[in-house]
């Protein structure tokens, strides 16, 4: 009986800290997408090197969204941290 009643305090201790780490986690993803977009410079530039053309970075930038608004982004940004392709 006492086990029974010791595993059901477990158990809904579990639920609770896992319902508070949900939006913990959620807040800290969102300040490090915002400071990483903080950061001087483009990705598009970083990785097509200085002499990159300008259609070149606009077709990369089209293709990792970087020309898409901010909160966008942070959807694709998110579903790629959700999958494993950061």
């Amino acid at each position: 009986m006492l086990a029974r009643v010791f595993n059901a305090a477990i158990l809904k201790l579990l639920i609770r800290r896992v319902a508070q780490a949900i939006p913990v986690v959620w807040l800290v993803s969102f300040i490090t997408f915002a400071l990483m977009n903080l950061l001087p410079g483009s990705s598009a530039l970083v990785l097509l090197g200085e002499n990159a053309t300008p259609q070149a970075m606009a077709a990369l930038n089209a293709k990792l969204h970087l020309n898409e608004p901010f909160f966008t982004r942070y959807v694709h940004w998110l579903g790629g941290l959700f999958s494993g392709h950061l």
